[in-house]
């Protein structure tokens, strides 16, 4: 979405005049995108312009009066997308919730005289053992549900993998067009 100062580009066909317009056209096809805006946005241009790749995802566009003293006319539309949370549970330890006192009888009664084995490893794993299951014992589980928090909420696995093939499509456009400059 955005101003693309192609005012040449015939939307409907979509055919453009110059080299410019011609590589946006061949770029939109190329990436299986469809333009939303068919009315003149500035003038008698369609320069403000709408792309999605599933058409689905986009309804309504209208093109109003420009806002206050701007020489665009405004663009509205509604943009539609699955509400998709990933959350998965995972049990963690509440240890403000944790039996300290009985934690601590249970660890005065262990005898720590085996720690003096004959290897640091061995010492390590059985100090591990005990402090392990001490925690098992004395501090309470939850279930905690998490939710991946890096990516907006309207961001969905279907999304990721349209990123990811425009991407592709990018690299393999610009693969073509650096054989064409090594043949000229």
């Amino acid at each position: 979405m955005g101003d693309f100062n192609f005012p040449n580009i015939d939307w409907e066909s979509p055919v453009g005049t110059t080299e410019a317009e011609i590589e946006m056209v061949e770029m939109v096809n190329d990436c299986f995108l469809t333009q939303f805006v068919r009315e003149p946005t500035r003038e008698r241009a369609c320069i403000d312009l709408i792309f999605s790749n599933d058409q689905d995802r986009v309804r309504g566009t209208l093109v109003r009066e420009p806002m206050a003293n701007c020489d665009h006319n405004m663009v509205s539309f509604e943009a539609f997308f699955q509400k998709t949370r990933s959350k998965s549970k995972t049990m963690v330890y509440n240890f403000r919730k944790a039996n300290l006192e009985g934690m601590r009888r249970h660890l005065e009664e262990v005898d720590w005289s085996t720690l003096d084995t004959d290897s640091v490893e061995n010492g390590w794993l059985y100090f591990k053992n005990i402090l392990l299951e001490a925690q098992e014992k004395f501090v309470p589980k939850l279930s905690k549900f998490r939710t991946k928090k890096h990516w907006p909420k309207w961001f969905n696995r279907g999304m990721q993998k349209d990123i990811k093939r425009k991407k592709m499509l990018y690299i393999q456009k610009g693969r073509r067009l650096n054989k064409i400059h090594r043949i000229c």
